[in-house]
């Protein structure tokens, strides 16, 4: 990528495979939890409607004006409190469930932009490896917001790296119907090192969200690793998002490097929908 000079890209590619080896060292799920009671427990909710939706700003870093929310599936168990995500959505993924609990976070998505139809503000959903893999996602897309297709514009679906290669012929294919809708495509997680860089310029993506571990990762590495991603993006015309914000020093570094979006503790954490609609124009850590 023209920009881009050959050492900081070596730097990039050392790190991105250093955090595919760490993530593939991780254990899946959290031994704490009693798997088999969480399956069971989960079917339970998602029939009940017990999982909610929460939404976490983002914030343009020229501006710091609020520009868009992440909606986060969260799971309020009735004995063991908030399960993290880290723990359920994994096992939904194993047991199938991960299809209607991504449909529910695509409709309350669809809820909060309707609510919120006086705004420009962009609400961000993830859609899993699964959801991609058949065909059809698209499709539902199209008919959540049958009513209100206006509003597609502001919506963007965000796509792990690994699902890039799991049906790469199947997952572009959908990616580039979202498109034609006039939905946006985040890579998500960017940084963990399952896709190639050149790969970005095969699919239709139109933001890159840099993840946590490069954000707070600090050090002369860390930094060139972040500045050779803004290079790469900026020469493929992709907008940047920050996640896992939670330092000032990292807003700054991050403000001096170009990023366009930032979301993190530092400014919020995900929010019930109420207060996610009441807040402010500006942060607080602005």
């Amino acid at each position: 990528v023209e920009g881009a000079g050959a050492e900081l890209l070596r730097l990039a590619e050392t790190d991105l495979h250093r955090g595919k080896e760490r993530r593939q060292a991780r254990t899946p799920v959290d031994t704490r939890y009693d798997l088999l009671q969480l399956d069971t427990d989960l079917h339970v909710a998602i029939d009940s409607g017990a999982l909610v939706a929460h939404f976490q700003p983002l914030y343009d870093l020229g501006s710091m004006r609020l520009s868009g929310f992440e909606a986060l599936a969260r799971w309020p168990h009735p004995s063991l409190g908030f399960v993290p995500p880290d723990v359920f959505i994994p096992v939904a993924e194993d047991n199938g469930l991960i299809h209607a609990v991504g449909e529910h976070m695509l409709r309350a998505a669809h809820r909060f932009l309707v609510a919120d139809a006086g705004s420009t503000r962009r609400m961000h959903v993830n859609a899993s490896t699964e959801q991609l893999a058949v065909h059809g996602f698209a499709d539902l897309v199209a008919d959540v917001f049958a009513q209100e297709r206006h509003l597609l514009h502001r919506l963007t679906v965000e796509v792990t790296e690994s699902s890039l290669i799991l049906d790469h012929e199947r997952v572009s294919a959908e990616l580039a119907a979202l498109r034609r809708l006039g939905v946006g495509v985040a890579i998500d997680d960017f940084g963990t090192g399952y896709s190639s860089l050149a790969q970005l310029q095969e699919l239709p993506v139109t933001d890159l969200k840099i993840d946590r571990a490069l954000v707070q990762r600090g050090g002369a590495v860390g930094h060139a690793v972040l500045r050779a991603v803004m290079h790469l993006a900026d020469g493929l015309g992709l907008s940047v998002v920050a996640e896992g914000v939670e330092l000032p020093e990292q807003l700054e570094l991050l403000r001096q490097l170009g990023c366009d979006r930032v979301q993190g503790f530092l400014f919020a954490p995900a929010l019930p929908e109420d207060l996610a609609l009441a807040l402010p124009d500006m942060p607080h850590a602005a």
